[in-house]
């Protein structure tokens, strides 16, 4: 209550700017006034023409839709016609099948039978199948840790000649070496001599 005062004196304040605004209006040129009251009359007639546009494609997008209910009404009637009929139909069928079904069942109940035995030899034969390929599988196994045992020995046998090949190498390297040093020495001798 206390800051209503401030409000009026405030919308007086304004009232007196409203009064300069019609002044100033009244100084603008009439050419310029009507300038701007075309560019004015031409943005809303363009948002007019928007609006009738969305307005028009509303329209039409409603009226899509209205037929397209209406199709989807006339089909649900017709495939409730159908479905009456195939079910109709389907119940029929089913007893029929139901019978047939228990005369059947009998003889799947023997080819079960039969089917369970020749199951039991299958398995009885893959058992032995399994054991002979272990027994195979363990030969083999055996065989190649000879085979690799065999190739540990040549490559110790192999390491030894060739650190035996190396040594007499040294050797005959050393001795060739001593004698070129004894031989250089000895030509030395004869040239001083």
């Amino acid at each position: 209550e206390k800051s209503m005062p401030p409000k009026k004196k405030g919308g007086k304040k304004k009232g007196g700017k409203k009064g300069a605004k019609k002044g100033v209006s009244e100084k603008i040129d009439p050419k310029d006034l009507n300038s701007i009251l075309e560019v004015q009359m031409g943005a809303l007639h363009h948002k007019l023409m928007f609006e009738q546009d969305k307005a028009d494609k509303a329209k039409g997008a409603e009226n899509e839709l209205r037929y397209r209910v209406t199709q989807l009404e006339r089909e649900l009637d017709k495939e409730k016609e159908n479905t009456w009929a195939i079910t109709c139909d389907m119940t029929r069928q089913f007893k029929a099948m139901e019978e047939e079904l228990i005369a059947q069942q009998s003889d799947l109940e023997e080819r079960k039978k039969n089917l369970q035995e020749v199951n039991d030899e299958m398995d009885e034969e893959i058992d032995k199948l399994r054991k002979e390929k272990d027994e195979q599988i363990s030969n083999k196994d055996m065989e190649i840790k000879e085979l690799k045992d065999d190739m540990v020995k040549m490559s110790e046998q192999f390491s030894s000649m060739l650190q035996e090949t190396l040594k007499k190498m040294e050797e005959k390297i050393k001795m060739a070496s001593e004698q070129w040093e004894e031989d250089q020495g000895q030509s030395m001798l004869n040239k001083f001599g």
